[in-house]
């Protein structure tokens, strides 16, 4: 077993690794505070903290200690943090990626003239795994339609690609989902594209075939909202007035807790 990072495999390097301590959940806050001459105390939720995955690895046999020398170059080339976090994918875990980089120094135990052994912690400041093979969906009607997320188990920030034609400032396409109403109003154009960021809570406008920005696209919409998806089936409805619609693209950004 090993892993990729860099999209790099750890036997590219002649490195044989395992995850030693995998965690089921990464450490969380919690918001809670206590009230004099009141028992217990009042609850405002948690958030979840960095995740820490510490790794086993053991070097190849090299010819010889000047050959040994040149792998570790190699190694500490291909792990260095000032890169900032890279994709980290575990072969125990081959769905999903976290991104990551080194969290602490590498010493290195010397297990014969031309061999060794290693530990290495990755810190996630992210803590989520997200599919390296993305769900995306499409709906290219007017009207309810069922997305059925398959992936993750956490609930999604997803990215919204919005295609239509609206001549008018009065002209609107709604895009419910599960509830949540996202109206987005005003002119666009036959070969843009509206852009609506979950993650990044922010919106544009794109050349449908360049993707470069061409403006910002929060003044249009009617109220600042950035729906989620849930793990499993979630309504997403789609209604316009004064518009032709033409296609909604949904990229699921499905992720693991």
């Amino acid at each position: 077993m090993g892993f990729s990072f860099q999209g790099i495999h750890s036997k590219e390097k002649k490195l044989k690794a395992r995850i030693t301590g995998y965690p089921m959940l990464p450490a969380f806050r919690n918001n809670t505070e206590s009230i004099p001459g009141r028992s217990g105390i009042l609850d405002f939720g948690m958030e979840y903290s960095e995740r820490i995955i510490p790794v086993e690895c053991s070097v190849f046999p090299e010819q010889d200690f000047s050959a040994l020398v040149h792998r570790i170059d190699e190694i500490n080339g291909w792990l260095n943090p000032y890169r900032g976090v890279q994709p980290l994918i575990f072969d125990e875990y081959p769905d999903r990626y976290f991104m990551a980089r080194l969290n602490t120094e590498i010493s290195m135990e010397r297990v014969s003239r031309a061999a060794g052994t290693f530990s290495l912690e990755f810190i996630c400041p992210n803590p989520f795994g997200y599919a390296v093979e993305d769900e995306v969906f499409s709906i290219a009607a007017e009207g309810k339609t069922t997305v059925n997320r398959q992936k993750g188990n956490l609930i999604s920030e997803p990215i919204f690609e919005l295609k239509a034609v609206m001549d008018s400032t009065s002209s609107y396409v709604d895009i419910e989902v599960n509830g949540e109403l996202v109206r987005v109003k005003g002119k666009l154009a036959e070969g843009e594209t509206f852009v609506l960021d979950t993650a990044k809570l922010t919106a544009k406008v794109v050349d449908s075939n360049t993707r470069e920005t061409l403006r910002n696209g929060l003044s249009q919409l009617d109220e600042l909202v950035f729906p989620e998806l849930n793990p499993g089936g979630n309504e997403v409805l789609v209604s316009v007035s004064g518009a032709a619609f033409t296609e909604l693209t949904i990229q699921g950004r499905s992720r693991w807790v």
